[in-house]
């Protein structure tokens, strides 16, 4: 198992072309904007103690409430995604809305977690094997403030930390990884990091990795409601998901391979695959998702016409060549 892992406070030094992309394009390969009221099976609730501290998904984000007081137990809740992850062989970017006004701890250190986890197990959330980028508000004695902090884990064992004065309570943050370095990056712009830290491929031989949000609440914190501790709009903006529920969607010609959830196209089902390009449904003149006797009358009524409608391969004429073409890719359009 390497041990390489090094920490770069606000570098750019592995910042790479692919970094610079994140902030050109915004689009999501997989959005859950948490508005539908309840967790979707592609991700799985787990929790410590769900009477002290428990993660649900309402009021249109992922909401973490705490609703007594922590006596000074280790508190945990969250979703990790279930059915799909992410390939750690391929650079991969992510960004999501934070919301972070917690009462201050008497002491202890209280906020929300991004995971990154090579391994996990829902029975014991805090033993994992992976990365987490976590903000809050601590109070160890010496001071109350708000922070950052990013750690390597193995088997619930702190590799790396850094602690770093957040800019905000209330912002989003974006995380991107380079496979070719094994750094992950945060900051509040897209391609400029607040923080880099190498070494996240010599944590596990495995190369695929979980996707997680959480809630905690270590030591002696008050009591608080979930419109306190939130997050929301979770966007994966690059990438490779792999999994059983990660299959073929077609949008527009081009074809990604996302979860059915993020296809705003034609689903191919879980377990499909898909090449660069999705051949469009050129032959359904309808536009109703078939190819079927609707189509060939709509063909046979502009026969032998030199005109847009009917002529699928566009040589001028409607005529037995695009009758073949509808024949061909008669049933569902892909």
């Amino acid at each position: 198992m390497k041990k390489n892992l090094a920490l770069l406070n606000g570098s750019t030094s592995v910042m790479t072309l692919f970094a610079a992309q994140i902030a050109m394009s915004q689009s999501c390969l997989y959005l859950d904007d948490f508005d539908d009221g309840e967790s979707v099976d592609e991700w799985a609730e787990f929790t410590i103690d769900s009477s002290r501290l428990d993660g649900q998904e309402q009021n249109g984000h992922v909401e973490f409430t705490a609703p007594v007081d922590n006596p000074g137990y280790t508190l945990l809740a969250g979703q990790i995604s279930e059915g799909w992850q992410v390939d750690m062989t391929s650079d991969w970017a992510l960004s999501a809305r934070y919301h972070i006004f917690p009462p201050s701890p008497s002491y202890g250190d209280v906020g929300v977690s991004f995971i990154v986890a090579f391994e996990f197990d829902l029975a014991q959330p805090t033993l994992f094997t992976g990365y987490t980028l976590s903000g809050g508000t601590e109070n160890l004695g010496s001071f109350d403030s708000p922070y950052e902090v990013t750690r390597f884990w193995q088997d619930g064992a702190t590799e790396i930390m850094s602690n770093l004065t957040r800019l905000t309570s209330d912002s989003t943050i974006y995380i991107w990884y380079e496979a070719s370095t094994g750094c992950i990056s945060h900051g509040l712009t897209p391609g400029t990091p607040i923080a880099t830290i190498c070494g996240v491929n010599g944590l596990s031989s495995r190369t695929t990795a979980h996707l997680g949000i959480a809630g905690y609440n270590l030591g002696f914190v008050p009591a608080w409601t979930g419109e306190q501790l939130w997050i929301d709009e979770f966007c994966v903006l690059n990438g490779t998901l792999v999994g059983p529920r990660v299959g073929g969607c077609c949008t527009d010609g081009v074809c990604r391979e996302t979860l059915a959830s993020a296809c705003e196209g034609t689903w191919l089902g879980a377990g499909s695959f898909c090449n660069d390009t999705c051949l469009p449904c050129t032959a359904d003149l309808n536009n109703n998702g078939n190819v079927d006797g609707a189509d060939l009358n709509i063909m046979l009524g502009y026969w032998g016409l030199d005109t847009i409608i009917g002529d699928i391969n566009e040589d001028g004429l409607v005529d037995g060549a695009d009758l073949n073409i509808l024949l061909g890719a008669w049933g569902p359009c892909p």
